[in-house]
């Protein structure tokens, strides 16, 4: 027996989580093959409108398509030509960068920011390297 979902996240607030284009991720999940049965669900809210949703697996394989789609330009470029029809919306996301670069240079500016104010010492540097906190 499979288990069910009981939350779903709107396509709106999944592009902000991942830091990426929402018309991009609209195209893409447009086509509900490309993930899992389940990980694309659409709520309809009358008038014949409808709002397209993840699950957490549906965000995650998601995420990990993206990100191996990235993995050369060329890579990234192909995936984009496949997966995304209209030619606007690829230029657009082509000249804004991809969205997993500027969440790294964002995560990246937030650190510095921290681990500039910390004093540290021999004894902080080993045990970072260790993966703890100075």
């Amino acid at each position: 027996m499979l288990a069910t979902e009981t939350h779903v996240y709107a396509i709106e607030d999944v592009a902000k989580m991942l830091g990426e284009d929402l018309q991009m991720l609209a195209a893409i999940v447009e086509n509900d093959d490309i993930l899992h049965d389940g990980a694309i669900i659409s709520i309809h809210t009358g008038n014949e409108k409808a709002i397209t949703a993840l699950t957490d697996d549906g965000i995650d394989e998601l995420k990990d398509m993206l990100d191996d789609a990235r993995r050369s330009p060329d890579g990234w470029h192909g995936f984009l030509k496949d997966f995304v029809a209209d030619p606007d919306i690829v230029t657009g996301v082509k000249e804004k960068g991809s969205g997993s670069n500027r969440a790294i240079k964002l995560r990246a500016k937030v650190l510095e920011d921290r681990w500039s104010k910390m004093p540290l010492n021999n004894h902080d540097l080993r045990r970072i390297w260790a993966g703890g906190k100075p």
